[in-house]
């Protein structure tokens, strides 16, 4: 019995670790992604905002906003459930309104040609899908603080999934333009500025996505048995 505690210990420890490196990276990530950007565009040009917004949107807004329900998050460990929803809408509609930024900058700018095409690379549809799911998941988001209300209609634990599911896809989705965007020729970068980049965002994706996976796998399992 004593073993077994101690285990449990020890692994609470080591995520507890886990999650506070987490936060150093993501901070380290912003820092060098601006850095990267400031030295290679004028920041008041229409790439700059593209870029810096709309990965401001996932890394870090995104990213923590998925992390802060995750029981081995430090600083929110001692935070009431209901006050971490109320951070966690607000991450996702700062968010969201960086996403509608940087893809409306795009928009007025290919405006101004003469034949414009809009969403015509990867790199563009899958922004395009990501910045539709994010709308998607402020709705549900909004109609899961009325699951209780709505339990009749439909199950809270059901809401909720389908609120997880739209996270995760969104965010993969963002995540992923965002990696094909940094592959563009105009994207002003030494090999080992881009390497870097994309190690330490996908480093972020996977780690602050297993806390989500996990509460979709539990509420999927409650439904089905």
């Amino acid at each position: 019995m004593t073993d077994e505690k101690e285990k449990v210990k020890v692994s609470q420890r080591f995520f507890w670790l886990a999650n506070t490196i987490f936060h150093q990276v993501v901070t380290v990530t912003v820092a060098f992604i601006a850095y990267v950007f400031v030295k290679n565009y004028d920041v008041s040009s229409r790439a700059f905002i593209h870029f810096f917004v709309t990965t401001f949107a996932y890394i870090p807004l995104m990213a923590e906003g998925f992390i802060l329900f995750n029981e081995s998050n430090t600083w929110s460990l001692q935070v009431k459930r209901s006050l971490k929803g109320w951070v966690h809408g607000a991450l996702l509609t700062i968010s969201l309104i960086c996403v509608s930024i940087g893809i409306g900058v795009e928009i007025h700018y290919k405006n101004k040609s003469i034949h414009p095409v809009h969403f015509k690379s990867n790199h563009g549809k899958l922004g395009f899908i990501s910045w539709i799911l994010c709308f998607c998941l402020a709705l549900t988001g909004i109609i899961t603080l009325y699951s209780s209300k709505l339990k009749i209609i439909i199950r809270p634990v059901t809401l909720k999934s389908i609120h997880l599911c739209l996270g995760l896809a969104c965010f993969a989705i963002g995540v992923g333009s965002l990696i094909l965007g940094l592959n563009y020729s105009h994207f002003r970068v030494t090999h080992n500025e881009l390497l870097v980049t994309k190690t330490l965002i996908s480093i972020i994706t996977i780690w602050s996505s297993l806390g989500a996976i996990m509460s979709l796998f539990n509420n999927l399992k409650s439904m089905f048995t």
